[in-house]
């Protein structure tokens, strides 16, 4: 079979016909006039007549088939029969994309499932004709499967599944000539099947590789794919604060997507807590390109590590994102850190931290600042100083604690020194502070600005007349640094800072320019106060992204956490989420590195890439074993189900030695057993042939000297 990389080039073929229209009209030019003498010459021309016409036919045939042959060469046309070119010895190596979304439904079959069956064509023609078979994933520099005494291809595409990488072409096609190099293949020829879903075919570093291909043999790439159908997912799952409680109801909030052109109906959504279905949850209507989100609250009964699985009742043509799982661990309570600088400054930060005894959540610990800072101030969720006057002697403790993920918030009360804090390192404090403003107790301001639409404050949009009822009467001018964000401000000389906030590394640090008891302010306890007093000194404890985000991953990343060495061994078990449904999942050594993190130890895998759930399980002290939960989720990414237009891409890349061939036109396998010729390559050739051929006989034709000539030497 014939196939034509630049088949537009095949509109031109009615220009063969040319030399027959100009010798049409070239007949036409001459007007026939009777004249006697001529009747003499035709009857001598009777004789030559036949062979003129056959001279002129000949002339004609060469002049057409030269067109012809000009039209096929920028056609570039190939004799198809993709594998039988390699024969004995010959080398194949194929690329399969095993991304996400390749498990797409279309016509009853994934696009995963074609490819399997395109790859078992080629193993049947392959093998027994003495060729040789290398199949690779994204993400290994091993093959899958590699031809060899004993070695079963379909066993191998069997346990094949879907990958939670992302199929990046220019990394991955380079890679596959770094392999061929490295085998040291003279020929060879490479497959790529995919579903052209890739963003990045046919530019930058994927165009670069698929030439780079082409110097090393025929690359053919085979579109497994098809159109997709109406879409929406589940994109994210979270809470809206860093823990989850045991014995109290947690609230989770998924976002679900819409990526139809046409609105998604309402349903339910499905629920599992370790494995139990919970009540399903009413899903509302999602408009076309849009996102929506949903609430979900349930009781977490005891503490310890649980998993989460939430899924949209009807699937569609991407079943990946129809469901998202979470793994998380519910506490019983989390300690936070309160350092006083005096007797009694943490008091009411205390209670508002604890303000009922009987409820699990934030544990508060006074300190004083003169005890030194604690030997793991790693565990506290947050860390309140309450009118410190030097920070110095805590300094490099609480750097470490802040860029490690942890939340600084410092009441800088009357006792706070200017000189000493502002010698703080600048990235860390987000402030340098002045002198203080007191005022009488009747002569009060109130909050200025809000900034209820910095994420800090967002919860509290609505709490606005309970912020006003508070006064003050003492605070600290701010001179703001760079990077950080005034959220509130007292109404005095212009608006002067309250509460400054800004990013340190992974953790967060907080400044109020007031104190955290009554000395300058009634907030901790005040009638219009209070409320808005207790919610936010815990919310700034739990604000910010879960901590059990870190056992939920995206394909590719690491799983990594720190332990404490007196509780832990160094020893771990990683069991990744199991191919099929009921098989055990492997168990493997966890580490690709196990190193000490100041006195703890931290523990890393390599990337991982097999999706789903998993557990990792711990090794303590005491002899016995610890499961935590974590999932590998696909990249956001794969859920682009926009198909690369197969034109553009042959536009895109060099098309001396790329074919991109169909699934349906590989269905027969007989398609598949002969040889990939380049046909179009040994035309040029023979057009010189055929030109030097026409323009010897015109010559000759012509020319009756040159033809008696001839004819003289063709006697003697």
């Amino acid at each position: 079979m014939i196939e034509f990389a630049r088949p537009a080039f095949l509109l031109a073929l009615p220009v063969v016909s040319l030399p027959i229209l100009i010798h049409l009209l070239h007949r036409r030019r001459y007007r026939r006039v009777p004249w006697a003498a001529m009747r003499h010459l035709l009857r001598a021309e009777v004789s030559s007549r036949r062979r003129i016409r056959w001279r002129n036919l000949l002339l004609l045939a060469l002049r057409m088939f030269g067109l012809l042959i000009i039209v096929l060469a920028f056609s570039r046309p190939t004799l198809r029969g993709a594998l039988g070119k390699v024969g004995a010895g010959g080398e194949i190596y194929v690329i399969l994309d095993n991304s996400a979304s390749m498990s797409g439904r279309f016509n009853g079959a994934t696009p995963l499932a074609r490819a399997k069956e395109v790859l078992q064509q080629m193993g049947r023609k392959i093998v027994p004709a003495g060729g040789s078979l290398s199949v690779y994933v994204p993400g290994r520099s091993d093959p899958i499967y590699k031809t060899a005494p004993g070695s079963d291809l379909e066993a191998a595409l069997d346990e094949l599944r879907i990958s939670a990488l992302a199929f990046r072409p220019g990394r991955e096609l380079a890679a596959l000539a770094r392999a061929a190099r490295e085998q040291g293949s003279q020929e060879a020829a490479f497959y790529i099947l995919t579903d052209l879903r890739a963003a990045d075919w046919g530019r930058g570093p994927a165009a670069h590789a698929l030439d780079d291909l082409q110097r090393l043999g025929p690359v053919r790439m085979v579109d497994v794919g098809d159109n997709a159908g109406a879409n929406a997912g589940i994109t994210r799952l979270g809470t809206t604060g860093r823990f989850v409680y045991a014995g109290q109801r947690a609230t989770f909030r998924l976002t679900i997507a819409n990526d139809s052109d046409g609105p998604l109906p309402p349903g339910r959504l499905e629920l599992w807590l370790d494995g139990k279905r919970l009540a399903p949850v009413p899903r509302p209507a999602v408009p076309a390109r849009a996102s929506i989100e949903v609430p979900l609250r349930f009781l977490v009964a005891q503490a310890g590590p649980h998993h989460l699985r939430v899924a949209l009742a009807e699937e569609d043509v991407y079943p990946p994102d129809d469901s998202l799982r979470a793994a998380f661990t519910a506490l019983q309570d989390v300690p936070a850190l309160l350092v006083e600088g005096r007797p009694g400054a943490a008091d009411y930060a205390g209670a508002a931290l604890r303000p009922t005894p009987s409820i699990p959540g934030l544990t508060p610990e006074a300190r004083s600042w003169a005890a030194g800072p604690p030997q793991d101030i790693s565990r506290y969720a947050a860390a309140f100083l309450c009118d410190v006057a030097d920070p110095a002697s805590w300094l490099d403790a609480l750097s470490g604690y802040v860029r490690g993920g942890g939340r600084l918030v410092a009441f800088l009360g009357p006792d706070a020194d200017p000189a000493a804090w502002n010698e703080t390192p600048p990235d860390l404090i987000p402030a340098r502070l002045g002198g203080a403003v007191t005022l009488p107790p009747e002569d009060a301001v109130h909050f200025g600005r809000i900034d209820f639409e910095a994420p800090l404050l967002r919860p509290f949009a609505g709490w606005e007349p309970l912020f006003r009822r508070v006064r003050f009467w003492g605070f600290r001018r701010l001179e703001v640094g760079h990077g950080a964000r005034v959220l509130a401000t007292v109404e005095h000389e212009g608006s002067s800072p309250l509460i400054v906030s800004r990013p340190a590394g992974r953790g967060r640090v907080f400044l109020f320019a007031t104190s955290a008891d009554d000395l300058w302010t009634d907030w901790p306890k005040s009638e219009g106060g209070r409320a808005s007093y207790l919610a936010l000194l815990s919310w700034l404890a739990e604000y910010g992204e879960p901590d059990w985000q870190r056992m939920n991953l995206r394909g590719g990343e690491r799983l990594s956490l720190t332990l404490r060495p007196d509780v832990y061994r160094r020893e771990a078990v990683l069991l990744l989420p199991p191919q099929r449904a009921g098989r055990e999942p492997p168990r493997r050594e966890l580490l690709a590195s196990a190193s000490r993190e100041g006195a703890d130890i931290r523990l890393e895998t390599e990337p991982l890439a097999t999706p789903g759930m998993g557990r990792l399980i711990l090794e303590r002290r005491d002899g016995q074993e610890e499961v935590r939960f974590f999932t590998v989720r696909p990249p956001a990414s794969e859920r682009n189900l926009e198909r690369l237009d197969p034109d553009a891409l042959r536009d895109a890349v060099d098309g001396r030695r790329f074919r991109l061939l169909r699934y349906e036109d590989l269905q027969e396998g007989e398609r598949m057993a002969g040889a990939s010729a380049e046909v179009w390559s040994k035309l040029i050739p023979l057009l010189l042939v055929l030109l030097l051929a026409e323009s010897v006989l015109a010559y000759v034709f012509s020319n009756p000297a040159a033809e008696r000539s001839s004819g003289r030497g063709a006697g003697q």
